[in-house]
């Protein structure tokens, strides 16, 4: 029962994966060109990056510990999806005239990756079969590879 848990995890694992890069490869390519066109400046490009690391940096050890103490890191992992969603839905409406909503933006996409990057690779470690792993993670790989070849056409 458990090991048919596990593999009903990795499946969901694997289609997430699948719609996680879908929309990174679509946002690593414009996000960057829309900050550099709303701001007009490359350093807001090193602003955002040195920006939310340093949140990330601060939040990210005592979210995992407490993923870890209250053994239900799937709700820290659902918050992380949620606040990258609002992340993204926030990346859309910065424009030149609402230029504060960048900060709301930036603090999204930083409790994004608090909140679900850590447990994200604790879930894989737990669900994954230890004696497949090396086939696992190559599906992984395979699905990012292909996910990023099609995103950016389509």
């Amino acid at each position: 029962m458990l090991k048919r848990m596990k593999r009903k995890n990795l499946r969901l694992f694997y289609l997430h994966q699948a719609f996680f890069t879908f929309t990174d490869s679509i946002w690593s390519i414009t996000f960057p060109l829309f900050i550099y066109k709303t701001f007009h400046s490359i350093s807001a490009l090193f602003v955002w990056s040195f920006a939310w690391n340093v949140i990330f940096g601060l939040l990210f050890i005592p979210l995992f510990n407490l993923a870890m103490k209250w053994k239900k890191p799937k709700y820290f992992m659902a918050a992380g999806v949620v606040f990258y969603g609002v992340s993204l839905a926030l990346m859309g409406k910065i424009s030149p005239q609402k230029p504060w909503l960048t900060i709301a933006a930036l603090l999204a996409f930083a409790l994004y990756v608090s909140f679900y990057w850590m447990v994200r690779h604790w879930f894989f470690s737990v669900n994954a079969d230890h004696l497949k792993i090396g086939k696992q993670i190559s599906w992984l790989a395979i699905i990012s590879i292909i996910v990023n070849f099609i995103g950016p056409i389509a």
